[in-house]
């Protein structure tokens, strides 16, 4: 692949990410998407999304760019499209070593911690905690051996209830893999950096992810009014470090979580909205992306619009995996 070909390849994902964003914030606007596990699934899918631009293929979104440009501008343009792939190639290893190095340095740290001031979680065999001294926010630090950090202040706030409803949430985080999707999630946001309306997802994500562990908390015998006041407690506490998962989540978003906890989704609401988003899956809007051709004549054009797909997703999925035979 030419550097030009692939500088175009790269421009797709920023329309890619609007398209993703505004399909999932759309989707979950009209059908009123409350389930957490859900929502988390629709914006993981929304940052997957805009990944998959990048490989040339991105199955939605709102968003299409077409750019018809002459060949005078195409010579023009390439021989930079070389050096910009080299700035974003240069910026995106820079900002994918730091958040890799953050990373380390938390799970040292927690690992640290619990070595000097450890404990156990109770029924969570398996799941390493830390009561170190000092107050701020609980939080899971560690991708492949999380360590659950609580502060010995914090903790001494709680209740037996409250206790219980931290660290409930806390392991939910552990058992549900959340530290390597939070992870991954912002491993592809650093990869595209130009792409501003991919950091609007993670936001979106991060709010899920919580109100998830949350949810299955509650699910495993947490009291939601005891884990409602510790979202209080812990709202109002310093926010832990940035490469963890905070038990008070992205922007202090406690209203809605308070509300999740309040009213949470039934069984059947839940299915009626997922077979609702599968059954009107081959209508939503496709290759939310950016097309470039060479003019004919010696004007351009750049055009900006809705596209919708052709061919239903199902359609498309198989034509991929089925040999066509010709007759």
């Amino acid at each position: 692949m030419t550097a030009d070909a692939f500088l175009l390849r790269l421009a797709s994902a920023a329309p890619a990410a609007l398209g993703a964003w505004a399909l999932v914030a759309v989707t979950t606007f009209a059908l009123r998407v409350r389930d957490p596990r859900f929502r988390t699934a629709l914006w993981a899918w929304a940052v997957a999304d805009t990944a998959l631009a990048l490989a040339g293929w991105n199955s939605a979104g709102f968003v299409v760019l077409r750019c018809a440009v002459p060949p005078r501008i195409v010579d023009g343009i390439a021989p930079y499209a070389l050096p910009a792939v080299v700035v974003w190639a240069t910026v995106a290893v820079g900002l994918v070593v730091r958040r890799a190095a953050a990373a380390f340095r938390v799970a040292s740290a927690a690992d640290c911690l619990h070595a000097l001031h450890p404990a156990t979680v109770p029924a969570a065999s398996g799941v390493r905690l830390a009561l170190p001294p000092g107050d701020g926010t609980p939080f899971v630090a560690g991708v492949l051996q999380p360590i659950v950090v609580v502060p010995r202040a914090f903790w001494d706030r709680l209740d037996d209830g409250e206790r219980h409803a931290v660290l409930a949430h806390e392991v939910a985080h552990v058992r549900r893999l959340d530290a390597v999707l939070r992870f991954s999630a912002r491993i592809v946001a650093d990869v595209l950096w130009f792409a501003v309306p991919l950091r609007w997802s993670l936001v979106r994500l991060d709010e899920s992810i919580e109100m998830a562990a949350d949810g299955a908390a509650v699910r495993r015998g947490a009291s939601s009014a005891a884990l409602a006041r510790a979202v209080v407690a812990g709202a109002l506490l310093p926010r832990a470090p940035a490469a963890s998962l905070a038990f008070h989540g992205p922007r202090g978003h406690v209203a809605r979580r308070l509300d999740a906890l309040r009213r949470p989704v039934s069984r059947r609401v839940l299915v009626a909205q997922v077979a609702a988003v599968v059954l009107f899956a081959p209508w939503v809007p496709g290759d939310g992306s950016a097309f470039l051709a060479s003019a004919t004549e010696a004007k351009g054009t750049v055009s900006v619009g809705l596209q919708w797909s052709p061919t239903s997703v199902p359609s498309r999925v198989v034509a991929a995996l089925v040999p066509h035979r010709s007759e």
